[in-house]
């Protein structure tokens, strides 16, 4: 599901069609982590409550500002110089650090603190620190495909300099 979210798509079709003035830009996007592919509304977002999705002590989206304009590339890198058929894309530029967990992240519904940790397979980007709050604007898939991160208790989910991309296709 590398992309934009529903969200964005509803408001990028009222600024073409319907002259809708589009959302204002945020100052700092948030990113999440997720059990399921988060598809369109950000879906499957660890959680810090036993419920059915798992539990994840510790869990919280982090905030990473967004640049000033398009020829700041201090936290995004640069549009991907793609030809009109590929992808766009950019990756962070800096490094990305959770906090630590307090539990293995992950569980299988029921853990409640003491289960083992899943992989965690997706992320996504918020416009608040949520969980729960805020407009899903999209995500992806972390890499490599169908292995993704697996967080145990007392250890950071970090991910390193252009490991998460955001494209647009």
């Amino acid at each position: 599901m590398p992309g934009f979210s529903d969200y964005l798509e509803v408001a990028v079709l009222n600024w073409l069609a319907k002259r809708t003035a589009f959302p204002s830009v945020p100052s700092n996007l948030f990113i999440s982590l997720h059990n399921t592919d988060p598809e369109g509304a950000g879906g499957g977002e660890l959680t810090t409550t036993a419920n059915a999705d798992g539990f994840s002590g510790g869990y919280q989206r982090v905030s990473v500002p967004t640049d000033l304009n398009s020829g700041t590339n201090a936290n995004w890198s640069a549009l991907s110089a793609g030809t009109p058929s590929t992808a766009q894309k950019v990756t962070n530029v800096n490094q990305i650090t959770f906090q630590t967990a307090t539990s293995a992240w992950n569980q299988a519904a029921g853990g409640g603190g003491a289960g083992a940790a899943r992989a965690i397979q997706y992320f996504g980007i918020w416009d608040a620190a949520g969980p729960g709050t805020g407009n899903f604007l999209g995500g992806g898939q972390i890499t490599p495909a169908g292995v993704g991160v697996t967080i145990q208790n007392g250890q950071t989910a970090i991910f390193g300099a252009g490991q998460l991309t955001l494209q647009v296709d």
